[in-house]
Order: C-alpha cells, then structure tokens, then sequence
C-alpha cells in the first residue's frame, strides 16, 4: 500500500496566515491599552503617596503645605521634593547650595515616587541649574487660592512658587500657605501631572489649556494635560490630579484647568469646557 503526504496549498497558507495577521490586529490595540492603563494606575498611586507625605507634613509643620521652593539664608535651595524628602526616602530634607546636595543627585530618585510616572521620561538636567530646570513630571499647585475677588487680591496675591526666608512677601511673590486656607480641597488640585519646571498655573493658551512637549525641561510648565490620553482631545481623561483632601482622579484636560483655577466650577459640574 502506498501512501501519499498531502502538504498545504499555498491558498491554505495565506488563509492561516491572514487569521493570524487578523488576531494580532486585534490583540495589539488590547495590550497597548492595558500597559496605558497600568501606567495610569501607577502614576495615580505616586500621586496618593505624595499626598499622604504632604498631610504629614503638614502635621509637623504646624499646618502649612510645601512649597514649590524655598530660599534660606546662605543661598540655600529647597525644592518641594527636598522638602518631602524624610517621608519618602526617610531621611531629613537637603537644601542645596546651590544645587549639590539635593536629592536628585541620589541614585534612585528617577525611581522615586517623586519622577517614576511610567508615562513620563524623566531626564535630569545636567549641572548647577537641575533643581531649577529639570522637570520630575509633577508639580504644586502655585495659585492655591484661585480665584481671588477683587477685594481679596491686595492681601491673597501670592504664589506657592519662591518663598524666601526673612523676607516680607508682597503682591505677586510667594508665601506659605496653611492647608487649612486652600478652600473647597475636594476639588481644588494640590499636586497633578505636569511638564517643564516651576509650578501648576493652568494658563490657557487662546481658548484652549497650555501645553508643553514632555518632559519640559528648561521651560516654565504647566499641566500635562495629556499625559494619559491623546494629544488635543478634550474629552478623555489624560492627567492625574492629587487633590488637597487627599483623592487622585484622572481628570479631562479641562476638569484639570479647573481643579486649578476655579474649584467651584468642578463643584458644579461645569469643569467640561471653557
């Protein structure tokens, strides 16, 4: 008896291999999704620990928040996350002098919870300036007690941005706030997403929120606004925000701008658009 091996024909071939072209197409977008997801998830929790560090501090400090830096005496520098730094790394806070013993330097701070955003590439800036420049992929609210009454400004002006020791703060310059001062903190942004150096302004460019290339260094930053979503679409949720009581949510570009600016307009539902 003999027998005949049938191999597959070449239509066999392209149908199996068209199948297998078609589940890929179809698992990809799945997979790339899930890894998006996970880095919002986990982008999300550095933001919660960060608050839970910031409400410690606020307890040993008698009620006030960090700031975005301090100036001491001698020159010395203190970024908000030198200012935090005993709570994550268990270790007392470094100033800088000016910039040589922060704890940027350390090995580990890219994975920190201070730059680790797995949606954020965290490149540290060369030299004296890295505390002023370098971008970390988070920043503090600036304008915590936006948005002022005209009567209010003359005494409430001031910035969470550059507070300097022995100093008189005027109109415009920083200050230290207390948390019990930042009003509305369900919906008011105390830490969030951000690109580029400095602190959360929420400044809008046209009619549309400000945004900068990741990871913005050198450049005054802003929101990130879609960190965790695309590019210029104003309706998914692309930036995590650390509120100042304590909750993370993944707000839209706007619902950010207004976590920021105006509290109240997330209060009542209308954080949606301009």
């Amino acid at each position: 008896m003999s027998w005949r091996h049938r191999a597959f024909t070449l239509v066999e071939l392209l149908v199996v291999i068209g199948i297998i072209a078609v589940l890929i197409g179809i698992i990809l977008p799945a997979v790339a999704g899930a890894r998006r997801n996970a880095a919002t998830v986990k982008c999300a929790s550095n933001l919660r620990s960060l608050g839970q560090a910031i409400h410690l501090y606020v307890n040993e400090q008698k009620g006030y928040v960090p700031t975005h830096r301090a100036l001491y005496a001698g020159n010395v520098r203190v970024p908000w996350y030198d200012q935090l730094a005993r709570y994550v790394f268990n270790r007392p806070a470094l100033g800088t002098t000016p910039a040589t013993s922060t704890i940027m330097n350390q090995p580990d701070f890219d994975r920190s919870l201070f730059a680790s955003c797995p949606a954020f590439q965290f490149v540290k800036v060369a030299g004296a300036l890295a505390v002023f420049q370098t971008s970390t992929g988070y920043g503090i609210n600036q304008v915590p007690l936006a948005p002022l009454t005209i009567a209010e400004v003359p005494v409430n002006e001031y910035f969470n941005y550059f507070v300097q020791e022995g100093a008189t703060p005027t109109s415009g310059k920083g200050r230290y706030f207390k948390l019990n001062e930042l009003k509305n903190p369900a919906n008011r942004a105390m830490m969030a997403d951000m690109n580029g150096y400095g602190g959360l302004q929420a400044i809008l460019g046209g009619i549309e929120p400000q945004w900068a290339e990741p990871p913005g260094n050198g450049i005054p930053g802003d929101l990130d606004y879609f960190r965790h979503g695309r590019v210029r679409d104003y309706t998914r949720g692309g930036a995590n925000v650390l509120f100042c009581d304590g909750h993370v949510d993944l707000c839209t570009p706007w619902q950010a701008y207004w976590s920021v600016r105006d509290p109240s307009r997330r209060s009542a539902g209308n954080d949606k658009g301009p």
